[in-house]
C-alpha cells in the first residue's frame, strides 16, 4: 500500500492510498533478497558485538555475513549460493593482503 499526503488547504491534508497486488503488478519482494538484508542487519550486529568484547573472530564473521547478505540482497540469490561466491571470491583473491 502506497500513500501520498496532499495538502490542498492549510488545514486540511488528504490522504491517498494506491492497493498494489504485488503478484499481479510484478513488485513481489524477493525472499531471498529480504534475507539479505536480515543477513546485513545481523551481520553489522555481531561486528559491532566483537568490536565490544574485543573478540575479532566475531568481527569478521560479522563482517562476512554482512559481505553475504549484500550479495543475497543485490542478486537475489539464495543463502547457501552467496556464502559459495563469497568463498571463492576469497580464495580466488586471499593474497590481497600481501600487497
Amino acid at each position: 500500500m502506497y500513500a501520498n499526503a496532499q495538502n490542498t488547504d492549510p488545514g486540511k491534508y488528504t490522504i491517498h492510498a494506491l492497493m498494489v497486488d504485488s503478484k499481479k503488478d510484478g513488485i513481489d519482494m524477493n525472499q531471498d533478497r529480504f534475507q539479505g538484508i536480515w543477513k546485513q542487519f545481523s551481520g553489522t550486529v555481531m561486528e559491532k558485538w566483537g568490536t565490544l568484547t574485543d573478540n575479532p573472530r566475531t568481527v569478521a564473521a560479522g563482517v562476512h555475513d554482512r559481505f553475504a547478505g549484500r550479495l543475497q540482497e543485490q542478486r537475489g540469490i539464495s543463502k547457501q549460493e552467496a556464502d559459495r561466491q563469497l568463498e571463492d571470491f576469497m580464495i580466488r583473491n586471499r593474497d590481497w593482503q600481501n600487497l
